[in-house]
Order: structure tokens, then C-alpha cells, then sequence
């Protein structure tokens, strides 16, 4: 490069700015988005940040971590609003480079589904333990994913599962070698083939199943 060249793009530079370094005046604000589930924290991926003013978002990462860049110095209006948690709509001074974290806590009731498994033999009804009973924890995500809580039954063919949301929930039953009975729950199937029962949940419900033996 001869050095008239390189002077003239030396002036540009000092003229234009680094294309990869902010306007001034402009900052970034960023941090992490975790959601509050009845097993603690854990980190909010694929989550809408917003930053409302200026109309700029970026969205999670999977260890629940945000970028938004090109705030100017004053007040960002940050808005998070996702599924049944409550939204957030939240003042943070800008003043240079900001980190700001945030927790989504679910807005719903948790309640408590408990019963007893049992299967029919010749001498009456018996415990059954070792039964896997799962249940959706809430409503499907907006992906279409499902979040499921478990239990497994003691030796008295109890289980308990806390931290449910209220309403329709799917519930599976499962034990190698033993098959559904006939009962007044709704059967459903999984799509993989596998039986599952709906139930209607509000408040503290109980569910009690009876298993027969293949």
C-alpha cells in the first residue's frame, strides 16, 4: 500500500469511526433471565428481552443470558412477558454499560396431586410400589415442551407430588409388567404409544389408580 493510500484511509477512519464499536453516547445493557420452578432457579432460555422505548430485543441464550446494544444514557423500559410467569416492567438507569438480572416468578397457584396405586388380586386390593407417576407441572411451553414432575410410590402405594399448576394435566402411570384397569379418568395417549390419563386439577387433588398385572 503506498502511503498516500494509507493516509486516506487513516483520515477516514478518524472521521467515521470503527464500524464495529457503538456510537457515542450508546451502551449495552445485559444480564441473565432465570425462571422460579417449584425446584428452583434455573435459566430462562429463548426469552424475548425488551426493551420498549426504542423498540430493540434480543432474546436468551441457553444459559439465559441478554444482550441489548444501542441504549442511549437516560432510562431503558425493559418488558419480559412469557407463558404463565408474571411479566416484568422494569425502570434501569443507563448511565454507561449496565447489568441488569431479572427472575420470572409463575403466577399460578402450585398445588398438590397425591393418591395410591393399587392392583386387584385374589385376596383384595394391594399396594402396588415402585410406580412411576409423572404429571405436567403446567400447561405446555410455548414450544410446545412440556415440563413434567415425578413421584414414585412407597411401600404403601402412596405417592406425592407438589408444585402442580392447576387445571387439565396429563398424568402417566407406569410400572414394567403392569397394565391401566378400566376407570372413570379419561385415557389419552402420548403420540409414542404410551396410555396416560387427564386430569382436572384444582387444588389439592387426589388420584388413586388401579393396576393389573400383564
Amino acid at each position: 500500500m503506498n502511503k498516500v493510500m494509507f493516509l486516506a484511509l487513516a483520515a477516514l477512519t478518524v472521521a467515521c469511526g470503527s464500524p464495529l464499536e457503538p456510537s457515542p453516547g450508546q451502551y449495552k445493557l445485559s444480564g441473565t433471565v432465570q425462571l422460579q420452578t417449584p425446584d428452583g432457579l434455573v435459566p430462562a432460555a429463548g426469552i424475548t428481552v425488551q426493551e420498549t422505548s426504542l423498540h430493540r430485543g434480543a432474546v436468551t441464550d441457553s444459559r439465559g443470558r441478554y444482550t441489548l446494544y444501542g441504549l442511549a444514557a437516560g432510562v431503558a423500559h425493559v418488558r419480559i412477558n412469557y407463558y404463565i410467569f408474571d411479566p416484568i416492567d422494569r425502570d434501569v438507569a443507563i448511565e454507561s454499560d449496565t447489568v441488569a438480572d431479572f427472575q420470572l416468578v409463575i403466577s399460578r397457584r402450585l398445588v398438590t396431586l397425591s393418591g395410591r396405586i393399587t392392583e386387584t388380586t385374589s385376596t383384595g386390593q394391594v399396594p402396588v410400589p415402585g410406580v412411576s407417576v409423572e404429571a405436567a407441572f403446567c400447561p405446555p411451553l410455548p414450544n410446545g415442551r412440556s415440563e413434567f414432575k415425578g413421584a414414585e410410590t412407597d411401600a404403601d402405594g402412596n405417592y406425592r407430588i407438589d408444585g402442580l399448576c392447576e387445571g387439565p394435566v396429563v398424568v402417566f402411570v407406569y410400572k414394567t409388567g403392569y397394565d391401566y384397569t378400566s376407570s372413570n379418568t379419561p385415557l389419552c395417549d402420548d403420540g409414542h404409544g404410551t396410555e396416560c390419563r387427564w386430569l382436572t386439577i384444582k387444588g389439592d387433588t387426589r388420584f388413586d389408580e388401579v393396576l393389573v398385572k400383564r
